[in-house]
């Protein structure tokens, strides 16, 4: 059975996939969409209309599914995505309690964020939070830190975008261009004979040293 990629149609000889409407998922034709891609919802004529510029998905014009973006929140009563008024929230629970603070705050038990004194701050803490005996830690760090003990110390491995682990050199995630393998991430290049090859960096982000001083290649290590 022939059938084409989303986004696009098969014409009535089963001969060409050709490409639905700019806005348009899925299609049956050119002309007639059934699936509006993000930020648009489908008209009676099948075409494809403009969300509000908050909602990610929607059902009209004014009345979101979703919102665009975490800094917002979705008001059930009235389908519409909204901004927190307390400050320094960044991810809003409702209009009036919050679900995460950003980096300068902390979250107390009834929703509402409390600024802390720079003084004070976690250098490189993205969610600051109290132990029960009153001390300051860190909940999570910012991208590419190490959480030690409640402190963003050490940056990670230079492939790693999260990690964890005595050496912070074990990966939770990795960055672009590179894949992960046990806690590892392995960066990918191509040589000018198009075979792939990796280079395994250490934890102590210094590229010039790899696998016993050798490039890890598909069939085994050279110097």
């Amino acid at each position: 059975m022939i059938s084409c990629l989303s986004n696009y149609w098969l014409d009535n000889n089963a001969a060409n996939c050709i490409p639905c409407g700019i806005n348009c998922q899925q299609c049956s034709s050119t002309t007639k969409c059934s699936v509006c891609r993000a930020g648009y919802y489908l008209l009676s004529n099948f075409s494809c209309g403009l969300c509000a510029n908050y909602c990610k998905t929607c059902v009209d014009s004014i009345s979101c599914l979703n919102c665009v973006n975490s800094s917002l929140y979705y008001n059930s009563s009235n389908s519409q995505c909204q901004s927190s008024t307390i400050s320094n929230c960044y991810i809003p629970l409702n209009s009036t309690a919050c679900q995460q603070c950003d980096s300068t705050s902390y979250l107390t038990s009834t929703n509402q964020c409390v600024l802390i004194a720079n003084s004070s701050l976690i250098v490189n803490c993205q969610q600051h939070a109290f132990y029960s005996n009153g001390t300051l830690y860190c909940r999570n760090c910012s991208t590419g830190y190490y959480n030690s003990s409640g402190f963003c110390s050490f940056g990670c491995s230079i492939m790693c975008n999260s990690c964890f682990g005595p050496h912070y050199g074990l990966c939770y995630g990795c960055v672009a261009n590179s894949f992960f393998s046990n806690f590892h991430c392995v960066p990918t290049f191509n040589i000018n004979s198009g075979s792939a090859f990796q280079l395994l960096y250490t934890a102590f982000n210094n590229p010039s040293f790899f696998v016993n001083g050798s490039m890890l290649l598909p069939t085994g290590c050279i110097p």
